[in-house]
């Protein structure tokens, strides 16, 4: 992990931090923009509302229900 957190910020993507307005689940969207990670569920409401933001970092926030529903259209079972 330590050499993915290493590596300097992708020339795509801005390197603004994105402000989570609950300090306890600002970790929470670090670490996702930090290891690349293309999704973060959580039924947090102070997560969800940096849904739009986060994506210009690559990362969708979603909550587990959401991300079912995209699944399920996605494999065309909805």
């Amino acid at each position: 992990m330590a050499k993915v957190c290493a590596e300097p910020p992708s020339a795509d993507r801005p390197t603004a931090r994105l402000r989570c307005r609950d300090p306890d689940d600002q970790k929470f969207i670090d670490l996702a923009v930090a290891i690349g990670a293309r999704w973060l569920f959580s039924k947090d409401l102070a997560l969800l509302a940096l849904a739009r933001p986060a994506r210009a970092h690559g990362v969708r926030v979603m909550t587990p229900a959401q991300w079912q529903r995209q699944a399920a259209t996605t494999r065309g079972d909805g």
